[in-house]
């Protein structure tokens, strides 16, 4: 039943505004939004910029089911379907096993979507529709990712635009009962040498932070993804040290066993989210990358840490991670049926780069065509 529902309230959710939750979209659809408004490619082409990334505590949970039912009503949902949804709302139930036999007492959700469900996270993005409108009313640019919200503002004004906005999502989330976690709440004021603007959230100043970390990707204030780079190579390190205690090469699990580890815990984040740092990222990240790469097939092989690069990956039958990371940037540039994305993954690359000739958009070129199904 949740997904017959699904199909007859999925078009009342279709803010251009919203990634999360919906077919087609993922975070990297927010994280290229977000570079394309603070880094550009050029850095003479955006003026100095600043964002706000907000932060809603328990937002799920908080989300009032009178406030969602009228929201349903303006958009004429049909009453039985309002009355089913209220009933899928009310009444739940919920208490903590410990063990088999110890259970904490029942509690009642009187508010909150029901996590893990089929229509939950569609009913969240139908309440945050509210939102959406009232920011844009105002000269800012935002964009979601579920509950993650970010606000942007170019040029000398942006102080008074974002204070603007900020007092907006400060009177929805007093009506809407969603509080804001002014303490994780940060701005970060993009190529601003000088005198930061000061942003305030009902009266408390907001904390600046030079890297901003979004949806698992590190930006820098300045330019460049240097940051990125060293926080990912922490981590993968980090999974490389845990992996190389199965991969004995005597007792230890097979060769293909560690390769397809390898590539589901360190090659795939290593690979995250490519299409926004890849245009820009400098050739000691790229290095550092391919170091990763090269220390994961030695890993996966048995190889000693003294053989080559090139015979390591040979032999794990991997390609380089710069190559890794220029494949999937050019097949999510061919893949993106929207004009906007592609635009949007072709702006960010450097015009000496490789790839620039090839995924260019303007200029009578049309770019490269999605490809047939039986390519």
């Amino acid at each position: 039943m949740e997904r017959v529902l699904h199909g007859r309230l999925k078009h009342h959710a279709t803010s251009v505004h919203q990634a999360g939750f919906r077919a087609g979209m993922s975070t990297t659809d927010v994280l290229l939004w977000l570079r394309t408004q603070v880094q550009p490619t050029s850095a003479s082409k955006t003026p100095r910029t600043s964002a706000v990334f907000v932060d809603f505590s328990r937002a799920f949970d908080s989300v009032d089911h009178h406030l969602l039912l009228q929201r349903l009503q303006k958009y004429n949902v049909d009453p039985y379907l309002v009355r089913w949804i209220l009933s899928f709302l009310t009444g739940r139930k919920v208490r903590v096993r410990l063990g088999s036999r110890h259970y904490s007492r029942t509690e009642t959700f009187t508010c909150g979507v029901p996590q893990g469900t089929v229509l939950g996270p569609l009913l969240f993005n139908i309440f945050m529709e509210g939102l959406a409108e009232e920011l844009n009313l105002s000269q800012e640019k935002h964009y979601f990712y579920a509950d993650d919200l970010m606000i942007v503002a170019h040029g000398r004004g942006r102080e008074s635009v974002l204070n603007e906005s900020l007092d907006m999502l400060s009177h929805w989330s007093r009506t809407h009962f969603m509080d804001v976690n002014v303490s994780k709440t940060k701005a970060c004021h993009f190529r601003s040498r000088r005198s930061a603007p000061v942003l305030r959230y009902r009266g408390t100043e907001l904390e600046s932070d030079d890297t901003p970390k979004l949806l698992g990707v590190t930006f820098n204030k300045h330019r460049g993804f240097g940051y990125h780079t060293k926080s990912m190579k922490a981590k993968t390190l980090r999974t490389l040290v845990r992996l190389s205690a199965v991969a004995n090469t005597l007792f230890g699990a097979s060769r293909d066993m560690v390769r397809c580890f390898y590539l589901a815990l360190v090659s795939s984040y290593v690979c995250y989210a490519c299409p926004v740092w890849f245009g820009i990222a400098s050739p000691t990240d790229m290095a550092t990358m391919d170091s990763i790469q090269a220390r994961g097939a030695r890993l996966a092989c048995g190889l000693p840490a003294t053989t080559n690069t090139y015979d390591s990956l040979l032999e794990a039958n991997l390609n380089s991670a710069a190559e890794t990371v220029k494949f999937f940037t050019y097949t999510t540039f061919l893949l993106s049926e929207e004009l906007h994305k592609r635009v949007a993954v072709s702006a960010l690359i450097l015009p000496r780069h490789p790839l620039s000739e090839q995924m260019s958009i303007g200029g009578g070129n049309a770019g490269p065509h999605r490809p047939h199904a039986s390519a």
